[in-house]
């Protein structure tokens, strides 16, 4: 850059001073009342005609403040005596510019301005870089003394330190737009997720209920298009509704702010000659930043083909007991009458194969194993290949095969229903399938015959459906869980900031918001667990440790994690008692048992909790005072799903997997689990693993 000074007025640092500068974004920018503040402060203490506060670039001198220069924005660099202020820290003063060979030529000095006294100090950054300056102009020689110098440095320090502050306001600008966009494409990720669910899905908002979102799914059972629906009440296109019970339940989980879920609900009709439907009803509430509800989203599965799967299912295994019980009586009857026995073995080999089941049959005595035909196919081998008991084991997929051995070898030692389901892949076409198999040990000590038989199935349909629909349980789950712990983070850190400025609204708000994450996270996690367990996907961590301590932990855990006015009672246990287990696991279980009763059995002020030793195993027990359960409830009250219905428990939230987990939990580690009850009195839930060693 060319200059009329006759000297170098470039720092040698100017690109990283002019790059320090460009993160500021103040080149160009209007004035602001803060810097012109400063200035008319200056022009007053000093008593001159023009205050200018600059800041420089590689070629210009941009005016932020201009007292006493009217219609000047900037001037080139290489003409500007601010130029040779930022060389310097202290003041660069100029009393006499007539007499100075550097800047008497400049058009500031021989120009209209006529400057006759030039002071000018610069301002830095917290890098340590002179952005630009603070400077004194007079049309008259005037002195400047040691005092006036420090007094305009602090004013300079006044300049830097508004700017910082000005780069601030720009960062956190930068940040919430940054955040803002972050969450605007974690909404349309939403919108896509919502659009290709597999389930139907409909946003509401308010009262009324309008309608922000639904995807086809949910338009396809309104029997609507989305231009009809959008921004409409739901009573606009669904007049029907008045007075139906689950617009009550709408109404009222906007109001309460908690969830309601309900299972195999039976859907109208929407078209005239559709076939009835049933579906697994989730209606979940949507909050503001301040805790307030908003609307209600409301998702539907359709589990109609489950329901009358499972219906199917069932008359099939009742038919499968029921052929084998009368397959075992006819072989009893005719066993010294051969060709009775074969026309009835013929018969009933007719009938399986007509039902495509395979039968196996296993001497116990001898260990000689045969299967029927139809066993081949489902396994495939060749029609014509004897296969073995080894040969089956095989082809089953090796995460299952301890697992289907174990289940056999405990059916045949305690006399126990044999059924079990497990993937295989084919020996021939390296298909994978999914089989049931059921069957049961035979003994007539009097007639010497052991054997262990059964039958069965292929059910590959049914599993992979059942598959996907876990797969995207866990899916779901997993997509809402990444935004959830980053919203978590951020109310924890503006918690802390409410904390700090005694914000006790802000804090007891933020506080109430942080837990309903935390209670959605729970959920979350709940989905998760049970997608893995019934994917396999979950390890458990084996070691011995003493399972009355766990206990009395988790006692502890439950004390802090919740305000209860329940008070658990730990029984006197004797010493210590050691089982093999996954310590996590089981501490869930009994987490479970004991939240169970928070919430189910808010009356009882007493919980008593027992862990013994009964015979070879460890029993742990949690026993409430409350309303207690049905005992038709009871055969039900570990599956998936299943919550007991009635006017107690209607406002209690959750969706029905805790206890199913905690089955599956104890079953994986060769344990028992069951519940005892009787209603008005209370309810114990057990469950009993082995001693360790056994």
């Amino acid at each position: 850059m060319n200059n009329t000074f006759g000297m170098n007025t470039i720092p040698d640092n100017d690109n990283q001073r002019v790059g320090s500068l460009e993160k500021y974004q103040i080149f160009n920018t209007p004035a602001e009342p803060a810097f012109d503040h400063i200035a008319a402060l200056a022009a007053k203490i000093f008593q001159v005609p023009i205050v200018l506060i600059t800041f420089i670039n590689k070629d210009e001198v941009f005016f932020k403040a201009n007292i006493g220069l009217p219609g000047v924005k900037a001037v080139p660099r290489a003409e500007s005596i601010c130029a040779l202020s930022i060389l310097h820290q202290d003041p660069t003063v100029f009393t006499q510019p007539l007499s100075e060979p550097f800047i008497k030529d400049l058009p500031l000095v021989t120009g209209p301005v006529q400057l006759r006294f030039y002071a000018g100090v610069p301002i830095f950054n917290k890098a340590g870089y002179a952005l630009g300056t603070l400077c004194l102009i007079d049309r008259k020689e005037r002195t400047f003394s040691s005092t006036e110098a420090a007094i305009l440095q602090d004013l300079a320090t006044l300049v830097s330190n508004e700017t910082e502050a000005r780069l601030t306001i720009i960062q956190q600008k930068q940040r919430q737009d940054q955040f803002k966009g972050q969450l605007e494409e974690s909404e349309i990720r939403f919108q896509n997720l919502v659009e290709q669910a597999p389930i139907a899905i409909a946003v509401f908002q308010g009262l009324s209920f309008k309608v922000l979102q639904a995807n086809q799914k949910m338009l396809k059972l309104w029997n609507k298009e989305l231009d009809d629906v959008l921004g409409q009440p739901l009573l606009t296109f669904r007049p029907e509704m008045h007075g139906h019970p689950y617009l009550n339940v709408l109404h009222e989980v906007f109001v309460t702010g908690e969830s309601h879920a309900s299972y195999e609900i039976k859907g109208p009709v929407m078209i005239e000659g559709h076939p009835e439907s049933y579906y697994d009803v989730m209606y979940q509430p949507l909050k503001d930043d301040k805790n307030e509800v908003t609307g209600v989203m409301a998702m539907l599965i359709d589990v109609t083909e489950e329901r009358h799967g499972r219906q199917r299912e069932q008359e099939l295994n009742e038919e499968l007991i029921t052929a084998n019980e009368e397959l075992f009586a006819i072989n009893e009857e005719l066993m010294h009458t051969s060709q009775e026995r074969l026309k009835a073995e013929e018969l009933l080999r007719v009938a399986l194969d007509t039902a495509s089941i395979g039968t196996w049959h296993m001497d116990l005595d001898t260990r000689v194993f045969t299967a029927s035909s139809r066993m081949n196919e489902l396994f495939g081998f060749d029609t014509g290949y004897k296969i073995s008991e080894q040969d089956l084991i095989r082809q089953i997929d090796p995460a299952y095969q301890e697992h289907v051995k174990r289940l056999a070898f405990e059916s045949v030692r305690k006399g126990a229903p044999y059924r079990v389901e497990y993937p295989i892949i084919g020996f021939n076409d390296q298909k994978i399938k999914w089989l049931l198999a059921v069957g049961r040990l035979y003994d007539n000590p009097k007639q010497q015959v052991r054997h262990f038989s059964g039958v069965t199935m292929d059910i590959t349909e049914q599993k992979q459906d059942e598959i996907r629909k876990n797969d995207f349980i866990g899916m779901v789950s997993h997509e809402l869980k990444t935004p959830l712990t980053s919203l978590k983070g951020y109310i924890q850190m503006l918690h802390q900031k409410a904390v700090k400025k005694e914000d006790e609204y802000s804090s007891n708000a933020l506080g109430k918001v942080e837990k309903q994450i935390i209670k959605m996270q729970t959920l979350i996690n709940g989905f998760l667990n049970l997608s893995g367990l019934e994917t396999g996907k979950i390890k458990l961590n084996i070691k011995e440790f003493d399972i009355c301590q766990l206990v009395s932990d988790t006692i502890e855990d439950v004390k802090i994690g919740s305000s209860t006015a329940h008070e658990f009672i730990p029984e006197p246990s004797e010493g210590v008692m050691l089982v093999r287990a996954d310590r996590d696991k089981i501490g869930q279980v009994i987490y479970n048992f004991m939240t169970n009763t928070i919430k189910y059995a808010p009356l009882s002020k007493e919980v008593n909790v027992s862990c013994k030793q009964v015979g070879e195993h460890i029993q742990v027990s949690v026993k409430d005072y409350g309303i207690g359960i049905k005992p038709a409830d009871i055969p039900k009250i570990f599956d998936r799903f299943f919550r007991v219905d009635n006017l107690y428990t209607q406002h209690i939230s959750g969706f029905g997997i805790g206890l199913y987990l905690s089955k599956e939990i104890i079953q994986r580690h060769h344990g028992q689990i069951w519940v005892e009850s009787n209603p008005g009195e209370g309810t114990t839930f057990f469950f009993k693993l082995p001693v360790s060693g056994n």
